[in-house]
């Protein structure tokens, strides 16, 4: 957020569970639980979205005056989940490092992006999907799609089972 040039920030503990009906994969419902939320009014720019897709770098490395120059900074939310995502302006993504969910074309990537414009009878045949980034702070689907999501939404719902991330779970 610092790095976007955020005024605002806020953290938000969702405890609610989502519906499971509409997903992109079923096994994707252990994801539709309680999650953290951190929301700031700062819009990614392509140089953001670039770099927070490179999982094993960082795109920041040879400025000192940003807090990413590290590569570590967004990497700590594989802490907490498996599944971590974003919505900023016209896109929404999904990172999947274990390769389980989010395939482009029977082809592993480390992810999904959509575009909320481009691909929004997708977004609406998968309501369940999305709905978790809409409630929280007061979006409604037609107010997604109707614009740019005005600042960045990262959700990271809580790993409930051990993996290769990590063993720590929470509840």
């Amino acid at each position: 957020a610092e790095d976007a040039g955020a005024t605002e920030v806020t953290f938000l503990y969702d405890q609610h569970s989502y519906g499971t009906d509409t997903l992109h994969q079923a096994e994707m419902a252990q994801y539709q639980g309680p999650a953290l939320l951190a929301h700031n009014n700062a819009s990614f720019s392509d140089e953001d979205w670039n770099g927070i897709r490179r999982l094993y770098d960082s795109i920041k490395e040879k400025d000192p005056l940003k807090v990413g120059r590290f590569g570590l900074g967004f990497k700590s939310v594989f802490h907490l989940t498996d599944l971590p995502s974003v919505i900023s302006g016209q896109k929404l993504l999904m990172l999947d490092p274990h390769e389980n969910f989010l395939n482009a074309r029977g082809r592993p990537t480390s992810g999904k992006c959509w575009d909320v414009e481009k691909d929004n009878s997708c977004l609406t045949k998968l309501a369940d999907q999305f709905s978790p980034y809409m409630e929280p702070f007061g979006y409604t689907a037609s107010s997604l799609m109707s614009g740019p999501f005005d600042g960045t939404l990262f959700r990271f719902p809580l790993r409930r089972h051990p993996s290769k991330l990590s063993e720590t779970t929470y509840d």
